[in-house]
């Protein structure tokens, strides 16, 4: 298991100075509004994204059904992603606007309640469903380590480490997950987006969040 320091170090990016830590209001932005692609205008978006794709690309975005709505499924687990990061809006296919900086405490205030795409039971992602998302492009991974924490991406790799099909205009950065760290009360668990890095880092850390919901079929992954 990679320790705070390390992951505050070398996995994470750096800490956000305190001017720009001033600078962001830890309150939740208001729920993005969705504008409504016919199904031929998201179809033929769709398409186009995905024919752009090399073919290991190709094959890892087809598990996942890409909705109008700004959602997601992950057709192996049933869990539905928003595809933006919390602070953006889904606007016809792409995600515009900021994403949100925020600390791990408020993370889990703002997933509270919040409605997006007809659904109320958004959540933080555990770390398991967190780590699922990170894509090698480089299609090298380094093994997990002796807890069983999954590696970063290596060689020649794209960041953000995640689908673009699925997960378009993401930020690189790192995203909390709802997983405290057991060992330590003032750490949680994240994924670093840069890199692919599982690690802890303090709660009072000003990062990302991308929000999921288990449906009938997804039981939650702790």
């Amino acid at each position: 298991m990679l320790s705070l320091s390390c992951f505050s170090r070398r996995t994470l990016l750096p800490l956000l100075t305190t001017a720009a830590l001033a600078a962001c209001s830890a309150e939740a932005p208001p729920p993005p509004q969705a504008p409504v692609l016919s199904a031929a205008e998201l179809e033929a978006a769709n398409r186009a994204v995905f024919e752009a794709l090399d073919p290991r690309e190709q094959a890892a975005s087809a598990r996942f059904e890409m909705r109008n709505d700004g959602t997601a499924i992950d057709t192996t687990t049933g869990l539905m992603w928003m595809r933006c990061a919390f602070g953006q809006v889904w606007q016809a296919g792409s995600c515009a606007g900021e994403a949100k900086l925020i600390n791990w405490h408020r993370a889990l205030e703002a997933a509270e309640g919040f409605a997006f795409a007809g659904y109320g039971d958004w959540r933080l992602p555990t770390r398991d469903e967190l780590t699922s998302l990170v894509y090698c492009s480089s299609g090298v991974r380094r093994a997990p380590d002796a807890d069983g924490v999954p590696g970063t991406c290596e060689g020649d790799y794209r960041a953000p480490t995640l689908l673009r099909a699925v997960f378009p205009d993401a930020p690189v950065h790192k995203y909390w997950s709802g997983t405290q760290d057991e060992r330590h009360s003032f750490g949680a668990w994240g994924v670093s987006f840069v890199n692919g890095a599982t690690g802890v880092g303090v709660q009072t850390e000003y990062v990302l969040l991308r929000l999921v919901r288990s449906t009938a079929h997804a039981p939650r992954q702790d």
